[in-house]
């Protein structure tokens, strides 16, 4: 894998019903929550080289997200379709890939607990094995974060309904685990962030 050819995908089309508003504007550590996660993606992706980049694809109600962002540099995609589930904004952001990119690092915009080195560590792994999935492992299962090469994106874009990449995941013995217990968490309810913003360790037991 080249390192001037990946390129990140942060997915935040959800319609957050289970937070009861949009959660990636909820204060996280003085930053609204997708900022927190933006930033820290951003920062190893940096790594890559000058024509790496990250790309978020957003969905009802874009406009405060994309306010909330303002001056990451990142790329905005907006999902018209984020009702069709969450293949649907894999596959704008699939689409929106800048033509010649070697993989991809999928990222879930409420996962606020994984840190920019543990990005980093996906993609150095990614770099030596640049012909196979390199997946979070967390609870006798993997999943995203994930950097998937390039040839798997016409996998990723056929995915349907509430298929994300980790369907692809569970069923290939072409990936690389890498041990990342904080990928195990996302922020669902107000409870949830409670939990994450009180104890940053151990949160995971609230997840339903």
């Amino acid at each position: 894998m080249r390192s001037t050819t990946v390129h990140a995908l942060v997915l935040a089309a959800g319609a957050a019903r289970r937070f009861g508003s949009p959660k990636g504007l909820a204060d996280y550590r003085g930053r609204p929550l997708i900022r927190h996660v933006v930033e820290s993606v951003s920062t190893a992706i940096a790594t890559r080289g000058p024509a790496s980049a990250v790309t978020v694809v957003l969905g009802p109600e874009p406009e405060p997200l994309r306010e909330a962002l303002s001056g990451t540099g990142v790329d905005i995609a907006i999902n018209e379709h984020w009702s069709d589930g969450l293949s649907s904004s894999l596959r704008l952001g699939i689409q929106s890939l800048p033509p010649g990119t070697s993989a991809v690092l999928i990222v879930l915009a409420d996962q606020v607990l994984v840190a920019s080195d543990e990005y980093q560590r996906l993609l150095d792994v990614a770099r030596t094995n640049p012909e196979r999935p390199i997946a979070a492992a967390y609870d006798d299962t993997v999943g995203v974060p994930a950097v998937f090469p390039a040839r798997y994106f016409e996998r990723l874009s056929a995915l349907q309904g509430d298929r994300g990449a980790g369907s692809l995941l569970k069923s290939d013995d072409q990936v690389v685990p890498i041990d990342m217990p904080s990928a195990a968490f996302d922020i669902d309810t107000p409870e949830q962030l409670a939990a994450a913003l009180k104890d940053p360790e151990t949160p995971v037991a609230l997840m339903v």
